[in-house]
């Protein structure tokens, strides 16, 4: 076996350290590298999975990237002074030293497991034997959205993506009226200007995703722009996608007919597409907002056998009952009517039910009663249920 150079330094990664916080290392002369590359395939054995070895940082050619990354005085000496070093994989820093990797005459499932990271999953739920890794490579960067399948698994705050899952994440559909009254320039804001109706509903729906982000960032949203047609606008996001949500809300235009049924028909494709797509988010509610009159009037044309099917069809797939959040703005006799009906129908489906039984119809009078009855909505959903928002 080979020696390692003298500016080759050994360290497992602190797994649950915060990005800067200061790790110590001893920094070796030639005889401890020398000892190190003697008992190379035993140490690497033993710290296992995700170590990685500390190389001192060439200025002229550091970067991250192919199993590297480089810590500024994130570690220091024996003498406690601050060091700057390279994190390198087993792999990229026998590479980097130019020797033969002494660990190759282990099996090929311990030499895999040194490129896998080593970060485990915090959660009291799992035994210390039983602990779930994050699935992702040594050094990798902070996982994305793109990161897997979201539905089996989550990404941690610190940009791990783990496989297990300890929560019920909330899926909000938001399902907006954007009829021709929604055009309507009378909605008073909390500074007194007065403006669209349209843009009121803009202004609720954006603080609503806001505050989810704040609260619970792993839940997904959708939405869904209705009048005599239906658009999904978009489907599945993160509250964390806030930037995107922003832009295709802005983007909502006043227009055409308002016919409640066909909202609450797109509403429950895209439950079930979620449900589909990430099993075990089986709660689900659904906040309905509408300015006015429903002109659904042929028997194929109403809300509440479209409601009824939506909650049948759940129950069928053996999902949870719905939360409906009903909200009507302006004075509409004929809206204010079918948003209450399509409340008590929620109600009478699980009578027994808390959760069903929180549904409710509300009035605001303005803009500003209006985001602030959006804000607490957002604000008292707990994770252990879903929320389909229809707006």
């Amino acid at each position: 076996t080979m020696a390692v150079p003298a500016q080759a330094y050994f360290q497992r990664a602190t797994l649950n350290s915060q990005e800067g916080e200061v790790r110590t290392v001893v920094l070796q002369d030639a005889d401890a590298g020398i000892i190190e590359a003697l008992s190379c395939d035993s140490i690497c054995s033993q710290y296992g999975r995700g170590h990685v070895h500390l190389m001192k940082c060439d200025p002229q050619s550091c970067q991250d990237g192919d199993g590297a990354k480089h810590r500024d005085n994130c570690y220091k000496d024996v003498n406690g002074r601050l060091v700057s070093l390279d994190e390198v994989s087993h792999v990229e820093f026998w590479r980097r030293a130019g020797f033969r990797d002494p660990c190759l005459e282990l099996t090929q499932e311990v030499q895999e497991s040194f490129m896998k990271c080593g970060a485990r999953c915090m959660s009291d739920e799992h035994q210390l034997s039983n602990s779930s890794e994050c699935l992702s490579h040594v050094l990798h960067a902070e996982c994305g959205l793109s990161a897997g399948p979201y539905g089996q698994g989550f990404i941690s705050e610190s940009g791990h993506y783990f496989g297990c899952q300890h929560y019920r994440a909330i899926h909000h559909v938001l399902v907006a009226d954007i009829s021709q009254s929604m055009g309507s320039v009378d909605a008073e804001t909390e500074n007194g200007e007065v403006i669209e109706r349209i843009e009121a509903l803009k202004m609720a729906c954006l603080k609503y995703i806001s505050e989810r982000n704040i609260i619970y960032p792993l839940d997904f949203l959708s939405l869904i722009a209705f009048n005599d047609n239906t658009s999904p606008i978009f489907s599945g996001c993160f509250p964390r996608d806030e930037e995107y949500m922003e832009r295709s809300v802005n983007d909502l235009q006043a227009g055409g007919r308002t016919f409640f049924y066909k909202a609450i028909a797109e509403a429950g494709h895209v439950i079930e597409a979620m449900e589909n797509e990430r099993p075990g988010q089986s709660d689900c509610a659904i906040i309905f907002f509408s300015d006015g009159e429903d002109l659904g009037r042929e028997p194929n044309e109403l809300a509440l056998p479209a409601l009824q099917d939506l909650l049948k069809a759940r129950k069928s797939r053996g999902q949870h009952n719905i939360q409906l959040r009903t909200i009507l703005l302006g004075q509409s006799p004929n809206g204010a009517q079918r948003l209450r009906e399509m409340v008590e129908e929620v109600k009478r489906f699980a009578p027994d039910d808390d959760f069903s039984g929180a549904s409710s119809f509300n009035n605001p009078e303005d803009a500003a009663q209006l985001k602030h009855h959006y804000r607490e909505l957002a604000a008292e959903e707990v994770r252990t249920t879903g929320l389909t928002v229809a707006l």
